[in-house]
């Protein structure tokens, strides 16, 4: 599904006479009166134009829309729009950093549901290539066949935890040898 910006041709950082002129040009567009197509459908795409502009043209509602979206690029909408205000650096700071976290977090956890979510498209495609094969050349063959998946990936999981391993080992023979080279250099 496309956010606001993609919905409206802008960029997440657009000003808010870029999301007018792109909303104004959009509702001429798909006007039911005007448009030569489906008129359900252009009274839907007016109505989801309308409240993308109702959500973007409001400096609160926008904010909440790009942090509830994860937009870290786009997280103070106040500095377009308002003059800026002196604060102090340490809040600031401070501000970035939790909205940066936030984002961010919110990053890794839409990574991961993209990762689960392609996972469960290959073994849907994996058991749909087997059933097929189990009609062809019988269950048996199916079931071995799942054994040496099953395998595979394990020893995926395995590889993964080893190199891990070996890396944090590296790290801990660097720092050591760093902590050798200290000792001798203040003695």
């Amino acid at each position: 599904m496309k956010n606001y910006y993609e919905e409206l041709g802008v960029s997440k950082n657009a000003d808010i006479s870029e999301i007018k002129q792109s909303y104004l040009n959009l509702i001429k567009k798909y006007h039911p009166d005007l448009y030569q197509g489906d008129k359900t459908f252009a009274e839907m795409q007016t109505q989801k134009l309308n409240q993308i502009y109702n959500t973007l043209k409001n400096q609160e509602s926008r904010k909440k829309y790009d942090i509830s979206q994860g937009f870290y690029a786009v997280v103070n909408v106040e500095q377009q729009t308002q003059p800026k205000k002196k604060e102090s650096s340490m809040f600031s700071d401070f501000r970035k950093r939790v909205v940066n976290n936030f984002s961010y977090e919110k990053v890794q956890e839409q990574d991961r549901l993209d990762e689960e979510y392609r996972q469960k498209i290959k073994k849907e495609k994996l058991e749909k290539k087997l059933r097929k094969k189990a009609k062809k050349y019988g269950q048996e063959y199916v079931n071995k066949k799942i054994e040496i998946i099953e395998k595979q990936n394990a020893n995926k999981q395995l590889n993964k935890k080893e190199k891990i391993k070996f890396n944090l080992m590296l790290v801990g023979i660097f720092l050591a040898i760093i902590g050798i080279l200290l000792l001798i250099i203040i003695l």
